[in-house]
């Protein structure tokens, strides 16, 4: 079912005019990679007593490899859904159609259909 799942998302993105390849692969993938870690993280909790300093280094550089694709599909999850899309005004300034990546207590980072990135500043 899951694989029968990706071929309809890759045959519209075929025949349609707007293409969301990286989008439905990194999807499937990260759904993957959810499964994946968790039989892993089971795995590991049975035998956590008999686990040596590589087995910890290995299990780091999962962690970091897994996070990145998580990332990733964040990212184009964030730039090709219109979920994340808002009109905003700034100092006077209207952005329109401004896709909102993260809000921190610091910054708020925003990204154009231009492809700019575009960090402000929160006032304290």
């Amino acid at each position: 079912m899951f694989f029968l799942s990706f071929v309809p998302k890759i045959w519209s993105d075929e025949t349609s005019e707007v293409h969301y390849y990286m989008l439905h692969i990194m999807l499937h993938v990260s759904v993957l990679l959810i499964g994946g870690v968790t039989i892993m993280a089971v795995s590991r909790f049975r035998s956590w007593k008999i686990r040596t300093p590589q087995d910890w280094a290995n299990d780091a550089v999962w962690v970091v490899v897994v996070l990145s694709i998580f990332g990733q599909t964040f990212g184009y999850y964030s730039r090709d859904m219109d979920g994340f899309k808002h009109d905003i005004i700034l100092k006077g300034v209207e952005m329109k159609n401004v896709g909102v990546v993260m809000i921190t207590s610091h910054h708020t980072v925003l990204y154009s259909d231009k492809r700019d990135v575009i960090v402000v500043p929160q006032r304290m």
